[in-house]
């Protein structure tokens, strides 16, 4: 229970530094452009280790982190970047994820790891890259979007019903870490202790108001 809780912390620390450190990035183009080559080179080193490491739980932390990286790469660095039209990163930076209409290809991306995992075409660690991926994907494009489409006298019902299914969330991770016996699970239910974590807080304190401007 107390790795599975310093697992949650550390994650929790990472989308709280690169939320400073990345920020930024939304309204200055091509700021701290070294922050790409960066975040590539630990994602490779991730992806590395969730696919070679021996155990499983490590599989899974490094997986985690994977999935965390990634979306700093795709979705907040590369939107940020003013590409020359003919460079290779164009087809990667001119993709909105947090518009509206990416939801279907979340949608497909789910779907497709769902079945890659249930016939066992995928590895653990890969899975769960993706997974933590798609889940704060998913979270985001609600976070984007909801000032300009949702009634503002709807933001405080949808943002505490919000809050409540993540309550549950981090409730029913929190028993199955204590019920789960192998290292394993209790790594796979330590992320969604944060995942609820992040999404409650968020869902209580910040989604009941338009979003803040700059954020």
């Amino acid at each position: 229970m107390i790795k599975s809780f310093i697992f949650a912390v550390s994650l929790f620390l990472y989308f709280f530094i690169s939320d400073l450190l990345l920020v930024p990035l939304r309204k200055v183009p091509n700021y701290n452009l070294f922050l790409l080559i960066l975040f590539s080179l630990a994602f490779l080193i991730l992806v590395y280790k969730a696919v070679t490491s021996g155990s499983q739980a490590k599989r899974l932390i490094y997986g985690s982190f994977g999935g965390l990286v990634l979306w700093s790469l795709i979705g907040e660095i590369c939107p940020s970047l003013r590409v020359h039209p003919a460079s290779l990163l164009n087809p990667i930076c001119a993709v909105d994820i947090k518009h509206p209409s990416a939801a279907i290809y979340l949608a497909l991306l789910l779907m497709s790891l769902s079945i890659a995992y249930i016939t066992g075409a995928i590895k653990d660690g890969l899975a769960m890259m993706l997974a933590v991926f798609g889940s704060t994907w998913s979270f985001e494009l609600y976070m984007q979007n909801y000032s300009a489409r949702v009634p503002h006298e709807a933001l405080p019902a949808i943002a505490y019903t919000l809050g409540g299914i993540s309550l549950v969330v981090l409730l029913l991770a929190f028993f199955m870490t204590i019920k789960s016996t192998s290292p394993a699970g209790k790594t796979f239910w330590g992320y969604w202790i944060y995942y609820g974590l992040v999404t409650t807080l968020t869902s209580f304190f910040i989604l009941p108001h338009p979003m803040p401007l700059g954020f």
